[in-house]
Parts: C-alpha cells; structure tokens; sequence
C-alpha cells in the first residue's frame, strides 16, 4: 500500500520530522476457495458444465510507517487494502468466460475477490484446458508505493466422458511470496532535545467509511441460477505526529505532519426481511456470490465496517428472481417442406378427430398437466417416411419430435433473459 500525506512547519526547521514508508512486508498469502464448498471441485457426472464459482479469502497487506524525529524513530503497522484481477491468460482444446452481474459471458473481471467462470465448448477430441491469471494488487496506493503484484492460476480441466457426461476440475498454483525489506532508521546525534510527540503517532479517523453497491443482476435472475454480486468502497484515516523541543526550551522548534493510509473494510451481504423471494451467499466479500432459491423481489443489504470501529455504513439495491415454468408445448413438421416429415397429432379413438395443439399445456399453471377439461396431456404420432413390413427384426420409429413452440411464464416478478 502506498501512503501519502503533508507537513506544516511551525518554526524553524532545526527539530525535522520525517516520515519514512514502506510496502513490507507485502502481501499475506492468500486462501483460494474453489467450488461450492470452497474445498475444491471435482464433477465427473455433469450433464454440461456448470459456472464454478472461484475466490481468493483473506487478503490481506500489512505496511509500515515509521516517523522520524532527529534521530528517534517510531514504528507503525498500517493496514492494507488488495484486490484481485482476473483473465482467461490461455486455452488448449477449450473455450470459457467469467460471468458478470448479469449472465454475460466475459474474459476478464476486475477488482473481484470472488468470480464465477464457465467452461463453455469443446474441440472434438473431448479435452481441454483453460488457464486462469489471477493478479493480486495494492488497491490504494497513492506516492507509487504499493506492494509488488502477486499472480497466481488456476487450471480448469475439462472432459468429455462421453456424449453428454463431462468431468471438470480445478489445479491451483500458489507460488511463495518474497517479503520486503525493512526501511531503515537510522539514530543520528543531534544536539536538539528534540521528541516525538505522540510516540507512537496518533491515529485520527478521516470520516466513516464510503461504499456502495456497484454489481448486482439489475435484470433479473431465475431461480437456482448463481450470481455475482460486488461492491466498491473507501476508507482514508491518518497517522499524526509533531517533532518538537521540550516546553520552556529557548528557541522553540517543531514540525507537525500526517500521513493517510486507507484503513481495511469488511463486507457483509444480507437479505432484508422486506423481501418476498429470497436465496443464500456462497461467498462474502467485496464481491460475493449469491443464489436465488425462491421466486420474488430480493432486497439485498450490504454493511461495511473497518479496523478502526468507526460507523457502519449501509447501501441496498433491490432485484427480481423468477421461477420459470413451463406452461405449453406444441409439436409441428420436422421438415415443413417435406409433407412426408411431418408429425401430426394423435387421431382420437373412434372419432376420426385429432387432438388439437398444443398437445402438452398446462393451461391452469398448477405445475401439472391433469385438470381434466383444462390441461391437455395428449402423444403424438410419427408416421414412417417409408412403408415398413413387420417382421422378426426391430421396426425403425422416429422418437424425437421437433419443438414447433414453447411457452414459458416467469413467475416471481419482472425478468428480461
């Protein structure tokens, strides 16, 4: 993290403060959180692959200041504030994307501490691999002092097991971190009785913590669909101190000076009870990844706190989540240039009549397809393109009709797909 401040002096200059700052000892290494669990991901019965949420917890940046009083020195650990960046850095054999507050596919995602990434295709050999660049960064670091980036990966691997299984799992690769060097402090005689005033320098709070909510699904999601949902925010506090001569010393000297640093915030996401549907995090953090599990407007509320114990500062936004069901389907010609192709209706028995479309509807919206009168639940016919004869060998029957159209109703409030 980098610091940056002024001074004022108050008289002459023979009693100096000098404030001296550094990125040591640089970064904590940081936890990855991989899958569901945060445990790691392993899927080798996946009808298609899923988005994997990923996350880095606990980053964290520990600097030093150290005020210097002609000679007399004094330490202070400041808090840091890190982010993380994101990027597909290669692929072998695979395609895939982060996905952003809104479902869009995307390949790269900044200042994000938890993401979610889909692997989408696949090259016919049915392996591929996707290499993640994750790059941690000093997130305040005014004065060109912040720690040197740390880049670590992620490999997702995916396999086509057969037609329709894939097996996907995720490597990580944490290289060590290398720690700074120590500014120096070194005590040079001086025939001032200078002293630092206090020792150590004072902390003074710069104002409560600014933050906001700045990615959420503003379009809707449905239910059982993850999410990311992220937010920005600040806290600039100060370090203070006066180097001076003692009370009665004749002449006075002293120099009074500051530095800012950005204190560390917390986020804690939560569903308001205002809300009519609802849903839970996998993740906390600056961004966090939530799932919808029922039907209705969310009202999320975000709270951000600090080191210092200053006032807790709040933000909410408010979103739709939206049961999809599906309500009617009708089945029509294969081919509607080809009058041989076509599938129609069952003939009702004894009637010469047909069922007419579409023949699956759920007209009450019950989830069911039973209410007699009102439902309609009938087969469809496959008539041969070519006359078949009967015989001990098995007869050739068309079992996939093509969709000619299907409804479907969001429930739970407004959703755009």
């Amino acid at each position: 993290m980098g610091l940056f401040g002024g001074v004022s002096t108050h008289a002459a200059a023979q009693c100096s403060l000098v404030w001296k700052e550094t990125a040591y000892p640089a970064i904590t290494l940081p936890t990855t959180s991989v899958g569901y669990s945060g445990s790691g991901y392993d899927e080798n019965q996946l009808c298609r692959p899923e988005p994997i949420p990923l996350g880095l917890d606990g980053l964290q940046d520990q600097d030093q200041l150290i005020a210097e009083c002609n000679g007399q020195c004094s330490y202070h650990d400041v808090p840091g504030v890190l982010t993380a960046d994101w990027e597909v850095e290669s692929n072998a054999g695979a395609t895939g994307a982060f996905l952003d507050s809104s479902g869009a596919r995307i390949q790269s995602i900044m200042d994000a501490d938890n993401v979610l990434f889909l692997p989408d295709t696949m090259n016919q050999d049915g392996t591929g691999h996707l290499v993640l660049k994750v790059t941690v960064r000093d997130l305040c670091a005014p004065g060109g002092l912040a720690d040197p980036p740390y880049v670590l990966r992620f490999t997702v691997n995916v396999e086509r097991l057969s037609e329709a299984i894939y097996h996907v799992d995720v490597e990580e690769d944490l290289p060590p971190l290398t720690p700074l060097t120590l500014p120096s402090c070194e005590a040079e005689p001086s025939l001032d009785p200078c002293e630092l005033k206090p020792s150590p320098p004072a902390h003074q709070d710069g104002g409560n913590p600014f933050a906001q909510i700045t990615r959420y699904p503003s379009a809707g999601m449905v239910v059982g669909e993850l999410r990311m949902v992220g937010a920005s925010g600040m806290d600039v506090d100060r370090l203070a101190a006066e180097c001076g001569t003692p009370k009665g010393y004749d002449p006075p000297s002293g120099s009074y000076g500051w530095k800012e640093y950005c204190d560390e915030l917390y986020y804690q996401w939560s569903i308001k009870p205002s809300s009519v549907g609802s849903g839970v995090f996998l993740r906390q953090g600056r961004t966090a990844i939530f799932r919808g599990t029922s039907p209705g407007q969310v009202d999320l509320l975000l709270t951000v706190t600090n080191l210092s114990g200053e006032l807790p500062v709040t933000d909410d936004v408010s979103f739709y989540v939206a049961d999809l069901r599906l309500l009617s389907v009708a089945f029509g010609p294969q081919d509607p240039n080809a009058a041989s192709r076509s599938i129609n209706a069952v003939y009702k028995d004894g009637t010469g009549g047909k069922y007419g479309k579409p023949q699956w509807s759920d007209a009450d919206g019950d989830g069911e397809v039973t209410t007699a009168g009102v439902d309609s639940n009938f087969p469809v016919a496959y008539p041969a393109i070519h006359t078949e004869s009967l015989s001990p060998s098995a007869v050739p029957v068309r079992v996939a009709p093509a969709v000619e159209y299907a409804h479907v109703r969001s429930e739970g409030g407004d959703f755009r797909p």
